[in-house]
């Protein structure tokens, strides 16, 4: 069993690990996919989810997997609604002789809207007893989804919700608080940050995940969100993540 998983602020790692623990499954980051055939006869996804889809990240890795698995399923976490997400899901696998058999949503903390602390650990404390359910249906390979093998359309990346539009929402403005510890450069899913005299740089707005994760992490909260509604979040890492993520911050200021 394979497992690629896709995370922000922890909450789908969480979820990936533990998923890949109970399974002895490798765990492979979709940042780390290199265009190889996958032998695995069962796949796992695990991702957030972003506006009511799967991000336009991975739906893009999707349309790239080689795989001839008999069994995926896609795991989800998120604190709204899935709208499109696995008939998504199910047309970039078709794309590639793949079919998606198991979907579930697992509620989590909000990384984008505000939430509180309190609600916050409110989710956290129920995902382990959600996660449960979904493990077993996993060994017992539950079907849950029957494909209709319709394909994605041309522009399936593209339409993604914070693929171009509402680019607002993916502007940032670095303050003089950042060290140039270049934590971000190294976590960014999508290599779209640098260090420029000693300063993070966000390189394109296009190429930006709305992960958020360079905001979450930053050890100094020198990463601002230029929207209103978004300048007084909070910084949220998954507390079990915390020190996968952070471990990382050795390394950059060696």
């Amino acid at each position: 069993m394979r497992i690629f998983y896709f995370s922000g602020t922890g909450n789908s790692l969480w979820t990936a690990k533990k998923i890949a623990e109970y399974f002895n499954a490798e765990l492979t980051s979709i940042s780390d996919y290199k265009n190889e055939e996958i032998s695995d006869k069962i796949i796992g996804l695990v991702f957030p989810i972003y506006m009511g889809d799967a991000p336009w990240f991975v739906k893009q890795f999707l349309l790239k997997l080689k795989s001839r698995a008999k069994y995926v399923f896609a795991v989800s976490t998120l604190n709204g609604s899935d709208k499109i997400t696995p008939k998504n899901i199910d047309k970039a696998l078709c794309k590639n002789g793949m079919k998606l058999s198991y979907y579930k949503t697992l509620i989590m903390p909000e990384n984008c809207i505000q939430s509180s602390k309190e609600e916050n650990k409110k989710r956290l404390s129920a995902a382990p007893t959600q996660l449960n359910i979904i493990l077993n249906d996993i060994q017992n390979q539950k079907v849950n989804f029957i494909s209709d093998g319709i394909l994605p359309d041309d522009r399936f990346v593209e339409n993604s919700y914070f693929y171009s539009k509402l680019n607002i929402m993916k502007m940032y403005r670095v303050t003089s608080k950042c060290t140039g510890c270049g934590l971000c450069t190294q976590l960014c899913p999508t290599n779209n940050i640098e260090l420029k005299k000693g300063k993070a740089i966000h390189k394109s707005i296009k190429n930006c995940t709305a992960c958020y994760k360079c905001f979450h992490i930053c050890p100094q909260n020198a990463i601002k969100l230029i929207m209103p509604v978004r300048s007084n979040k909070f910084q949220y890492i998954h507390p079990v993540s915390y020190t996968h993520l952070r471990a990382h911050e050795t390394k950059a200021n060696l």
